[in-house]
């Protein structure tokens, strides 16, 4: 019978619906999650992919008005909306960048 006077001992249901855990933790001891190394690369990838004719990066450094500010702001919606699609990102960077360190 304890469950029943557990039940009706008026404790209302957690609410579920906003459980944010890590975000709740950051807020709270201030830590900041943002991949600044992701973020940088996401930026030049776009400046370089789009002066190399990548569609995406086009559309991202146009939309963007071609300004870095505001390129680092979309490619931090890229990183909450895809933390994987930024990761994506920042490899392809990696590599180029190495690619064009090597051939220089």
């Amino acid at each position: 019978m304890v469950v029943v006077g557990a039940l009706s001992s008026g404790c209302e249901d957690p609410d579920t619906t906003s459980y944010d855990p890590v975000g709740a933790a950051a807020a709270i001891a201030d830590v900041d999650l943002v991949p600044h190394d992701q973020i940088a690369s996401c930026v030049e990838w776009t400046k370089f992919a789009a002066f190399v004719g990548d569609a995406a990066a086009l559309d991202r450094w146009d939309s963007a008005g071609q300004s870095d500010a505001a390129v680092e702001e979309a490619c931090l919606e890229i990183w909450r909306a895809d933390p994987s699609e930024l990761a994506a990102i920042h490899s392809d960077w990696l590599a180029a960048h190495a690619l064009m360190s090597a051939s220089s």
